[in-house]
């Protein structure tokens, strides 16, 4: 017989031993509830591309961000090639004064306002977070670093702090020129895309108004390329 007939025999003898082994196996244990044997499947592979790392399977992010109420609300005014002139209704603000490099000025200023939120003020009461982190430079290394409060714009409601180096300020209305840009917290970034602000305000004939702060979006821990960050500056009506 030729070796394919031989083959193609064996493969039938073994599929009929097969249903003979699972016939016998289910009179034995039909009793006993047990489910008779399958056959292992092979496990799947992924699919890999030539030239292409292919990523893991997904298993889930590792990223949690924290609890965020609606961001500061604003309305775009007028649209430039870079960059845009938002409206900024009343809000208000807690804000602290701190003194350092600019990255580690961030972190230490907002230790104390995290505590604030977190009930650390007279009425013991927990305020939602509202992105994003503000952050302005004075002087030779000092910064202020201020929250807005979501949904309030009247003092005689907002908790007052317990901790001395907090205060609580109205932030009347107002039109600011607005760069938004993604990346790390490095000082450089956040250095040039202020310049770059200032410089297409020139090329716009709009003059600032105050000098140039940055908004944080994100937590330190969220990578560069998903983050938010923001330069602005207060301008006259555009």
């Amino acid at each position: 017989m030729p070796n394919r007939g031989r083959e193609h025999a064996a493969q039938v003898r073994s599929r009929q031993e097969g249903i003979v082994v699972k016939k016998a196996w289910s009179r034995r244990h039909s009793q006993e509830g047990r489910v008779p044997p399958q056959a292992e499947s092979p496990r799947p592979r992924h699919a890999r591309v030539k030239g292409v790392s292919n990523p893991p399977p997904d298993r889930g992010s590792r990223i949690t961000l924290p609890d965020m109420t609606e961001q500061q609300p604003y309305t775009v005014v007028r649209a430039f090639p870079g960059f845009d002139v938002r409206r900024y209704p009343d809000r208000v603000l807690v804000q602290v004064q701190v003194d350092g490099d600019f990255t580690r000025a961030a972190s230490r200023g907002f230790r104390p306002i995290q505590d604030y939120l977190d009930g650390n003020n007279r009425s013991a009461a927990t305020i939602p977070m509202a992105p994003p982190v503000l952050q302005e430079q004075t002087g030779e290394s000092g910064h202020l670093i201020s929250v807005a409060l979501p949904g309030e714009s009247d003092l005689d409601r907002v908790p007052v702090p317990l901790d001395e180096t907090l205060r609580i300020l109205v932030v009347p209305a107002h039109e600011a020129a607005v760069l938004r840009f993604g990346g790390g917290w490095s000082t450089k970034r956040f250095t040039d895309r202020g310049r770059a602000l200032l410089g297409s305000l020139t090329a716009a004939d709009l003059l600032p108004d105050g000098p140039v702060y940055f908004a944080r979006f994100d937590p330190p821990f969220r990578p560069g390329l998903l983050g938010r960050n923001e330069a602005l500056v207060r301008v006259t009506s555009a």
